[in-house]
């Protein structure tokens, strides 16, 4: 299949298929395997007996997309470490335990209640100073304040 390919984006198919215009002769058949055809069992053997070498006589640069793949692994086991380890966005974490990188709003308010920025009052005291009770004045003006129990809010839930 990767002969009959018309993209020519791996190294050794490239090289195949220039030996092939090269000596013009040549021509493939699929054989069915383990049947005792004499040809076929003789490669079965020699491809055995080359898994059993001490070295490598031939490297076969790895596809891009096995690499890809690998470093992609690789970032979300590092960021969910990070994420599950890290004192900070403990709401978020709550909602999100789990990193992906499908996950995205767009939405300014929504951001705001996940991230637990923005016109909350305990945030604005944080950062400007001002009172961190909310207006109600039944609690602080933290995000699960206001979602859950500010009667504020009561009509909106």
């Amino acid at each position: 299949m990767a002969l009959n390919s018309f993209r020519d984006d791996n190294f050794i198919i490239l090289q195949i298929k220039s030996l092939l215009r090269k000596f013009n002769q040549v021509k493939l058949f699929w054989v069915k395997a383990h049947v005792g055809t004499y040809g076929n069992e003789v490669a079965d053997s020699l491809a055995k007996c080359a898994t059993e070498k001490d070295s490598v006589d031939h490297v076969v640069p790895l596809p891009k997309s096995w690499i890809k793949t690998k470093l992609k692994e690789f970032l979300i086991r590092d960021w969910q470490d990070r994420w599950d380890s890290s004192r900070n966005a403990r709401f978020l974490f709550g909602i999100f335990p789990d990193v992906s990188f499908s996950r995205s709003f767009g939405d300014f308010y929504i951001n705001q209640i996940l991230t637990t920025h923005g016109s909350f009052p305990i945030h604005q005291n944080k950062f400007f100073g001002k009172p961190s009770y909310c207006i109600c004045g039944l609690d602080e003006g933290t995000v699960s304040h206001c979602i859950c129990s500010c009667p504020r809010f009561r009509h909106t839930r």
